[in-house]
């Protein structure tokens, strides 16, 4: 973000959405376009594990226990 750049955000629709706003002086504009290239392009893998809702208690004890690896997406269906 520009130094003295300022962002405008509706209130109301704001807090009715529930929605955050956070800053991060971390990387910058082409650091973030050359990040999305790198997905784009394949270069990103993710390690996850899809599960029934039913598993959830114990992917609590195994997020505890510090075990999982990457992450689990639970399937509610």
């Amino acid at each position: 973000m520009p130094p003295n750049g300022d962002i405008k955000a509706n209130v109301f629709w704001t807090v009715v959405k529930s929605h955050r706003i956070i800053g991060s002086y971390v990387g910058n504009r082409q650091d973030a376009i050359e990040a999305l290239d790198i997905a784009a392009a394949g270069k990103v893998h993710t390690t996850f594990t899809i599960e029934d809702l039913s598993a959830l208690p114990s992917v609590f004890e195994r997020m505890k226990a510090l075990t999982l690896n990457g992450r689990i997406v639970l399937d509610c269906q």
